[in-house]
């Protein structure tokens, strides 16, 4: 088993658009152009330079929820993007990333952030950034909808229990965004 074969990110600041749009694939190519904006158009683009980069332009087929997965392939991978950052995982087992610019919450902490863990985040938007992430990670690993406030978190352990199955996960920041991993793998 290999574990996490590689994370990747990519800044959108330094993409040739043409260049990068001419070789992808034809369903990229309609994702991309049914976003409304520029920006949107890198990002998507972003995620498929990473896929085409890693993966050898293999075919990706989606499940009913929309998450992608490699066609007859054992490699799992995941993708987010935000700001104009993209990041892609893979692994051997089922994996999710999540990937967010550090900003406030206060609209929707009610929403998806427990009393418990309002109180535990005390306004601070790094944590609400992290929690945030560690929870969508968790929702994209599981590849179905899932309800964030019902995400339980070990933030002492970096486990998540989901039906009596160990899941661990890890954050990470670069620059002003944080992204988060999770995987039925320790990671470091």
């Amino acid at each position: 088993m290999f574990k996490i074969v590689k994370i990747s990110l990519l800044d959108t600041n330094y993409i040739d658009y043409n260049y990068w749009y001419n070789l992808m694939q034809k369903y990229r190519k309609d994702k991309i152009d049914k976003c409304l904006n520029y920006k949107d158009k890198l990002l998507s683009l972003g995620a498929g330079i990473l896929l085409y980069k890693e993966l050898n332009n293999v075919n990706i087929v989606f499940n009913k929820y929309n998450k992608p997965y490699l066609e007859n392939n054992s490699i799992c991978f995941n993708i987010s993007h935000s700001g104009n950052m993209v990041v892609c995982v893979f692994s051997d087992l089922e994996i999710g990333v999540d990937i967010e610019k550090i900003k406030s919450f206060d609209k929707v902490k009610n929403l998806v952030f427990t009393k418990e863990e309002i109180e535990y985040i005390n306004n601070d938007n790094l944590l609400y950034t992290k929690l945030w992430t560690i929870k969508e990670s968790f929702i994209k690993y599981l590849g179905i909808p899932y309800d964030l406030k019902k995400v339980n978190i070990d933030l002492i352990n970096n486990k998540i229990n989901y039906l009596n199955k160990e899941l661990y996960f890890n954050t990470y920041i670069i620059d002003n965004y944080v992204f988060a991993i999770c995987s039925e793998y320790k990671l470091r």
